[in-house]
């Protein structure tokens, strides 16, 4: 199984015996630990990240939602409004993709249902 990272192009793999959910789970948790011991190495640290929002933007107040609560997160009815516009159209690139959900989502052409 393999990952690759949008941004930057770097690749994981990982070899499983079987591919089922099992074995999907563990190797996503793999990434995800290579990932965060990735930002730690890099010195970001969000406690220390955190801090700084709230000094730098004091009219910022970050409030945390319960996990899996998506009837709280306004922003599940916009990606439920995005992927029924974008659902059943053939897109030839990765850019063409993304210009469209900038249209989308920037430039305030989509409709919330």
């Amino acid at each position: 199984m393999g990952g690759l990272r949008y941004s930057d192009r770097k690749r994981w793999v990982e070899f499983v015996k079987k591919g089922n959910s099992q074995s999907f789970k563990e190797v996503l948790k793999v990434f995800y630990e290579e990932i965060v011991s990735e930002w730690v190495e890099a010195g970001n640290k969000k406690a220390e990240m955190l801090k700084e929002i709230e000094i730098e933007m004091p009219n910022i107040q970050l409030e945390y939602l319960p996990e899996y609560s998506p009837d709280y997160n306004l922003i599940e009815l916009v990606w439920h409004s995005a992927k029924e516009d974008l659902s059943h159209r053939f897109f030839k690139s990765v850019e063409e993709l993304e210009a469209v959900l900038h249209k989308l989502l920037n430039q305030g052409e989509l409709i919330i249902k």
